[in-house]
């Protein structure tokens, strides 16, 4: 790695400041002076999100709420309805959770240093760096993937990704300037997502080519080092279909603890290949019935592939829970949260429109 007190002499902040006043993106939650709910609000959303993706859900969520007192009022359901799509539902949780914290103990006002900031819940050294910098220009260094990238091809970090990312870290710091500490955080990550790119970058028209160790050595494909990827698992499950006589579907809502907590969806066997088959073949009907539908969907940490079986009422009555569920128009489940993988089975079962 070149050892950062040989290239100060290049300033990097200044070269990539010049570089974002006139190439910096333009977001819907970049605003001067900036608001910090509108920040903080982003900063949830972005977290393994990307800003394309983004964009529409924090439209549609400061026309409902557009600002932290409207949000306080907001119940967990409707919440969940629209954010669902954007998938991590526990940032949503936590975000509405913040907020009741803010206003509860902070009087309505967002905290505007991260160390404070860091308290919240679903507030990771990340985002109460992103906050704190770009809401209120501490100079707090935050580190994503896009920084990771940037810094470890500049300075030639050889240790493989995650042991390497305290050294990126300090590179972090070390770099954060004093004044303008929002900007530069905002430029950094711009400087990762439209320029240093994971493929295809376009070195040529990156403010830092001059001090990239990575760009020199002709290497800039091979960082950031990466330790082997484990094998993602696959797991099996079976959601069951299930139709009363007006044709309308069964679900039901999740626990409150746990993976998709209180989002709606099919009674289903679990996520587990033992629990699958166990569950399965204990229920004589559902193991001689052949699925009417099988789909895939990757998780963040294992890949599902879910058999859709077809059960009428009168004999699925031990996989329903009454006290949790209710029945609706297989069009009409847009109006209750729903995972994608749930949304996904709903618009397999869907007849095919008439042409």
């Amino acid at each position: 790695m070149r050892d950062l007190k040989v290239l100060q002499a290049f300033d990097y902040a200044n070269h990539l400041l010049k570089w974002f006043d006139k190439n910096g993106r333009v977001l819907p939650w970049r605003l001067n002076p900036q608001d910090p709910y509108k920040v903080m609000v982003s900063e949830f959303m972005l977290q393994q999100t990307t800003v394309k993706t983004v964009i529409p859900y924090f439209i549609n969520f400061m026309e409902k709420w557009p600002t932290l007192e409207a949000f306080s009022s907001a119940s967990e359901e409707v919440l969940l309805t629209i954010w669902q799509g954007l998938g991590y539902y526990a940032r949503a949780k936590n975000l509405l959770k913040a907020v009741f914290m803010i206003m509860k103990e902070q009087n309505g006002v967002i905290p505007n240093c991260y160390e404070k900031l860091k308290n919240l819940p679903g507030f990771g050294p990340y985002t109460a760096a992103a906050v704190a910098s770009i809401a209120f220009d501490e100079p707090a260094a935050i580190v994503d993937g896009n920084v990771i990238r940037v810094l470890s091809r500049v300075f030639g970090v050889a240790k493989p990704m995650p042991a390497g990312k305290q050294e990126i870290m300090k590179i972090a710091q070390d770099l954060t300037p004093a004044v303008r500490a929002g900007d530069y955080a905002s430029a950094i990550m711009d400087l990762g997502a439209t320029i240093c790119r994971s493929s295809k970058p376009l070195c040529n028209e990156c403010p830092w080519q001059e001090g990239c160790f990575a760009y020199h050595q002709g290497q800039v494909h091979l960082f950031p080092m990466r330790a082997a990827k484990p094998v993602r698992p696959v797991c099996l499950s079976t959601a069951f279909w299930i139709q009363n006589s007006e044709g309308k579907v069964w679900i039901q809502k999740r626990s409150q603890g746990g993976m998709l907590a209180n989002l709606w969806e099919l009674p289903h066997t679990g996520f587990s290949v033992a629990l699958a088959r166990q569950q399965v073949a204990s229920l004589d009907s559902v193991a001689k019935e052949r699925p009417r539908k099988h789909i895939q969907h990757v998780f963040s940490h294992f890949t599902l592939n879910m058999a859709i079986v077809e059960k009428k009422a009168c004999d699925a009555m031990e996989l329903m829970d009454p006290d949790n569920g209710e029945w609706v128009d297989p069009d009409g489940y847009v109006r209750r949260p729903m995972a994608s993988l749930m949304k996904k089975v709903f618009t397999s079962m869907r007849p095919p429109r008439e042409k």
